[in-house]
């Protein structure tokens, strides 16, 4: 049972998006220029995960009667 555990955490970490690219700590405290292409990237990649998530939630929900 530890395998099947152990390999589900590590799907669940290769699906799971990476947000520690959102952390602008160092860059701030270091006073590092923060470039446009990171910020691109970042936005592109959150925009990416927001459009996986709601296809997800639209496949998940799409034939639910809540009424």
């Amino acid at each position: 049972t530890t395998e099947a555990v152990s390999t589900l955490i590590q799907w669940i970490v290769r699906l799971a998006p990476d947000l520690s690219l959102y952390n602008l700590t160092p860059q701030v405290v270091y006073d590092r220029p923060i470039s446009a292409e990171f910020i691109m990237q970042t936005t592109g990649l959150g925009l990416t995960y927001i459009m996986i998530a709601l296809a997800i939630s639209a496949f998940l929900f799409g034939r639910r009667d809540f009424v």
